[in-house]
């Protein structure tokens, strides 16, 4: 991964614009802060030149040049609540680096959604706390949750019966190995046609649905930490989560993310 910084043209507090200048090596305990990038970009990212990088509250160290054009922070409390209402479970799953969008769609949702919230704010008359800020701002949490992947990977799992839990334990603890739906449902206590019920009622999806997605989340958390100089490889990180077919991995993992996962591996 290259590692970047700069200062932003301008910076937003609680989703609206304020224009003043910012440090963004550090971001305080109570808001995220998502840059709005510009820079030349690979045929692979399907031309677009702009990008996002969401800030977890911290110190960070961005070594390189950003063309930053803007800067949006976000109350952790407002992301806290939208994830409460939309998961029933307020956790975030905040990342302890800075992170990119989980694909180009949800990236362009999230650049809608923080329009919005600016000409919310831009509306004469219209003050903080009013229905009109305070949806457009909520609207930005979620999209800001959603591309960033901010909602615990187990949001789902609360009132999910205890069968279901064994199951999902037990395929996270060996999504590397190729274990099979026989093993799922030995590991759950449950025949195999039994826990394809009660997952589709939990979660909406079968065990090896979620088996999959998590394995993609996992090899593209790899993948995004990873550095070519040190010998990462794609093929390797693919291995490590049980992924053993490259072309039908790359398709996944296109149509999951917006981009190859050769070129995730070279940001």
């Amino acid at each position: 991964m290259t590692q970047v910084s700069g200062q932003p043209r301008s910076t937003e507090e609680d989703g609206v614009p304020t224009g003043r200048q910012a440090s963004t090596d550090h971001v305080g305990s109570d808001h995220v802060r998502v840059l709005r990038l510009r820079h030349v970009v690979s045929p692979e990212d399907h031309g677009s030149d702009h990008h996002l990088l969401l800030l977890p509250p911290g110190d960070h160290d961005l070594p390189a040049t950003l063309d930053v054009l803007e800067a949006v922070s976000i109350q952790l409390a407002v992301l806290h609540r939208v994830a409460r209402t939309t998961t029933g479970n307020e956790r975030l799953r905040l990342p302890h680096q800075p992170a990119r969008p989980v694909g180009t769609a949800l990236a362009r949702y999230w650049a809608s959604a923080a329009a919005h919230a600016r000409a919310a704010a831009a509306l004469p008359g219209v003050e903080a706390g009013s229905i009109v800020r305070t949806t457009a701002e909520e609207s930005l949490a979620a999209a800001t949750i959603a591309a960033f992947e901010l909602a615990p990977v187990d949001a789902g799992l609360t009132e999910a019966p205890l069968a279901v839990r064994r199951a999902v334990a037990f395929m996270e603890e060996h999504a590397g190995a190729p274990i099979t739906i026989t093993d799922v449902a030995a590991a759950a206590h449950m025949s195999v046609r039994g826990l394809q019920s009660a997952f589709r009622r939990a979660l909406g999806s079968t065990p090896l649905e979620y088996l999959r997605s998590y394995r993609l989340r996992s090899a593209h958390a790899d993948l995004v930490a990873a550095d070519p100089s040190r010998g990462d490889s794609v093929a390797a990180i693919a291995t490590r989560w049980g992924l053993m077919h490259a072309g039908r991995f790359s398709q996944r993992y296109r149509e999951r993310f917006g981009e190859s996962p050769m070129t995730t591996l070279h940001r």
